[in-house]
């Protein structure tokens, strides 16, 4: 991204440079491109970072569920689920509906 920024953004100066009328149209055109392009790449990190948390947490409560030291000692398992449980639980039940939905999709 930062590539076809600075492309642009050198395109337009010497666009500007060698015909004022037209590089001050094009240096427009090329900021509006440049902000549509910016809000895009905002708005795709935004829509990749749930599944990437909901794989951080699943894993996280996966482990802690799995670890004996964890399970084993009551004062230790008490604190993580008073603290994480409500996260495992939604994960859990999210992943849940989906076994279920794609079971019910593939009868």
């Amino acid at each position: 991204m930062a590539a076809v920024l600075g492309l642009f953004g050198g395109f337009a100066i010497w666009l500007f440079d060698k015909d004022r009328p037209k590089g001050a149209f094009i240096s427009f055109c090329i900021l509006v491109f440049s902000s549509a392009l910016l809000f895009s790449y905002i708005y795709a990190a935004e829509r990749r970072n749930l599944p990437e948390s909901y794989v951080f947490w699943r894993d996280r409560c996966l482990s802690a569920y799995s670890s004996a030291e964890i399970i084993g000692n009551e004062e230790a398992y008490l604190v993580f689920d008073a603290f994480l449980g409500r996260i495992c639980q939604t994960i859990f039940n999210t992943e849940e509906i989906i076994v279920i939905e794609n079971a019910t999709v593939s009868q």
